[in-house]
């Protein structure tokens, strides 16, 4: 996934599943976003 983001800056978190993407805590996190990737990023 990560060559999807070359050339970019990535923001926190990062490059992360999508339940753990800014996620409030002790929250649970969702069974159909476990297997998705979240990420964004930047060009500067």
């Amino acid at each position: 996934m990560l060559p999807f983001f070359d050339g970019t800056h990535l923001l926190d978190p990062g490059l992360v599943y999508s339940s753990d993407w800014r996620r409030e805590r002790n929250t649970p996190p969702s069974p159909s976003a476990v297997w998705n990737y979240a990420g964004v990023g930047v060009i500067r």
